[in-house]
């Protein structure tokens, strides 16, 4: 058969979860495309997989940890969809798939049902007009419509991938709200995660924190923040993952338990390795986390409704904690002393990562994506 799968570039979280994905299709004897853009482009054309240039959808902004939805909602209209279409329909010519995978990208997954094409789509946010809530009446009307598209879309695709634990550990939770009538599409297949890079256990000095916040733009704050809380207590060990050359040029005054490494397209290994990871409130990176038993203390950036919504989904299911751009070096060191030290945590994060073994998510998919979506 062959699988086309479209993926939103906005975050590198749904690029990679569709790695492992594609990886298991391949390994059924399938033929898989991509279409996408910008840096998950790029990181798939890395990864030897097939991709067409697919047209930007939408464009998130923000500044100092904060996400303006009013300029990404300008940003995002000042390119219409409409004008988009051709070239989808292009890359369904060329690609000519049996079955087609949205990862939120929803002009993807309009051209293809006109095609008559079955689609199944992946999403751990179906909740988005929350995002619209108290934001004026403009964009509270705009929101109002946009959870009638989603809704719409929602009904239209063959079924629906929410790649977290079902129900009741799913993270995402507070981010899920299906109508009743499609349920029966939802399918919770468990953590899509890529494989470690090395089965051999790294060696660091422990405890160590692994930090996957970026260095730049509004997270530079934050970052900062977690470089004195480490000066504040040199017992502790920490790795800041940062973008290719730039973090030793930036951060030249580290304390000696700080190691600066260079962003790598896969960190699993670093992660799975870790005593804590500290990250944005991506879902991916939290899933990550949690499926190779690692504690994680989140970071959502303020007013993106999702990312702090998987944040309270940490907390309330015991596998982490969460800080702010607010928060003060003296109170992110707390909850990393907080987190380290909490056995109950621990024991519950090593159940959820034991519950992800016994799963086979990727092969669930393909299987489901086998029998036509």
């Amino acid at each position: 058969m062959r699988f086309l799968i479209f993926v939103c570039g906005e975050g590198l979280g749904h690029t990679t979860r569709m790695i492992p994905l594609a990886k298991e299709l391949l390994d059924g004897g399938h033929e898989v495309f991509f279409g996408s853009y910008g840096y998950s482009k790029r990181l798939l054309e890395d990864e030897g997989f097939r991709v067409f240039e697919a047209p930007k959808e939408i464009v998130l902004t923000g500044s100092d940890g904060v996400f303006d939805l009013k300029k990404s909602v300008l940003e995002t209209l000042k390119n219409p969809v409409v004008f988009k279409i051709p070239k989808i329909f292009s890359i369904l010519k060329k690609s000519t798939p049996d079955v087609v995978l949205s990862d939120v990208y929803y002009t993807g997954i309009l051209c293809s049902k006109f095609k008559g094409l079955p689609v199944c789509m992946v999403t751990n946010q179906a909740n988005m007009q929350e995002f619209f809530q108290n934001q004026g009446v403009t964009l509270g009307l705009l929101g109002f419509l946009v959870k009638l598209f989603y809704n719409a879309v929602f009904r239209l695709v063959d079924n629906i991938i929410v790649p977290d634990f079902p129900p009741p550990k799913t993270v995402c939770a507070k981010n899920l709200r299906f109508e009743k009538k499609i349920s029966g599409k939802v399918f919770y297949s468990g953590p899509l995660v890529r494989r470690s890079e090395s089965k051999k256990k790294l060696e660091f000095k422990r405890p160590m924190v692994l930090s996957t916040i970026g260095g730049f733009g509004y997270r530079s704050v934050l970052l900062e923040k977690i470089i004195e809380a480490a000066r504040l207590d040199g017992k502790i060990n920490y790795t800041l993952l940062l973008p290719p050359g730039a973090g030793k040029k930036r951060f030249k005054n580290t304390p000696e338990n700080i190691v600066i490494l260079d962003f790598t397209e896969n960190p699993i290994s670093l992660i799975r390795d870790a005593d804590l990871v500290i990250a944005s409130g991506g879902h991916s990176t939290i899933m990550e986390a949690v499926a190779y038993a690692t504690p994680v203390i989140s970071c959502p950036d303020s007013g993106q409704r999702e990312q702090e919504n998987n944040a309270l989904g940490v907390e309330a299911l015991g596998v982490g904690a969460r800080i702010s751009y607010s928060s003060r070096p003296e109170d992110i060191l707390k909850t990393i002393v907080k987190t380290l030290g909490n056995d109950a945590l621990r024991n519950k994060v090593l159940e959820m990562s034991k519950e992800y073994d016994s799963m086979i998510p990727q092969y669930s998919v393909r299987k489901l994506l086998e029998s036509g979506g």
